[in-house]
């Protein structure tokens, strides 16, 4: 008698810890819906308003003028969106811009907030937000403005979330 009412408590044991973590796996499902970029909650015409800050400027000769003005863009535009995962436009360089050398700062800073370049878990948070417009503001002082630049842009789910500046030979 005594073994069997141990081995029920035993079974009622196994059992209350397989209900546990049930609840910890549905608990975990859901949380990673919530995770999901607001970019793809936008409809294809949001997407395409969104995108309309930016494409004006890229192309193989742009200006340097208009390469200041698209990164005044991209920081009001990232500024705006603090918070909305997958809303945050990275800045990065390919080559080498005169009197620029904090690249691997503004790559970092930019790192931080990328949700589709950390593997979803960027944060966009108005403290990394606020880094990465520093560095933003930094590289932006070091832009000859007649001086022509290469502009790409990389895009997730139909938004643009990255830009890379080239400066031409």
């Amino acid at each position: 008698m005594e073994n069997a009412s141990k081995a029920l408590i035993i079974a009622g044991a196994i059992l209350i810890s397989i209900l546990l973590i049930a609840i910890g796996m549905y608990i975990y499902s859901g949380s990673t819906g919530a995770m999901d970029s607001a970019v793809s909650k936008m409809s294809q015409q949001e997407k395409d308003i969104y995108n309309a800050d930016i494409t004006p400027y890229i192309g193989d000769n742009i200006r340097g003028s208009q390469v200041r003005q698209m990164i005044d863009r991209i920081i009001s535009n990232n500024q705006g969106n603090a918070g909305q995962p997958g809303k945050f436009i990275s800045v990065t360089v390919e080559g080498t811009i005169t009197g620029y050398n904090n690249l691997d700062d503004l790559n970092s800073a930019c790192l931080k907030c990328d949700y589709y370049s950390d593997g979803g878990t960027g944060d966009n948070s108005e403290a990394n937000v606020a880094a990465a417009t520093s560095q933003m503001n930094t590289l932006k002082s070091k832009i000859n403005t007649s001086k022509g630049y290469t502009v790409s842009s990389d895009q997730a789910e139909g938004a643009i979330y990255k830009i890379t500046i080239k400066p031409n030979s």
